[in-house]
């Protein structure tokens, strides 16, 4: 299983982590770290602990499963949807040549 580099879900990904995320490591460095996690638990998903999350609350990062890839959706915060994956949208553009 992968998270696909050049997806606009993954464009999404990182920029709503950046903007919840408190972590200093980028996230394309722990990629497959969550990917791991993801298939340990055996969910589509991971969370960020409350010591990482810029709001104090913890975070779930909810991804979807298609062929042999992860796809991010949303993030969870609290049973709440905080940022949701819009296919409207081009994310990620200053990174695209």
């Amino acid at each position: 299983m992968d998270i696909p580099t050049s997806a606009n879900e993954t464009y999404a990904f990182e920029q709503h982590y950046y903007e919840l995320v408190t972590f200093s490591v980028p996230v394309h460095l722990i990629k497959y770290q969550l990917i791991k996690t993801m298939e340990g638990f055996g969910k589509p998903r991971f969370q960020i602990p409350p010591t990482h999350s810029k709001n104090g609350l913890p975070l779930w990062f909810v991804f979807k499963i298609e062929g042999e890839n992860y796809y991010y959706q949303r993030v969870v915060c609290a049973d709440k949807t905080i940022r949701v994956y819009n296919d409207q949208l081009l994310y990620g553009m200053e990174h695209r040549q």
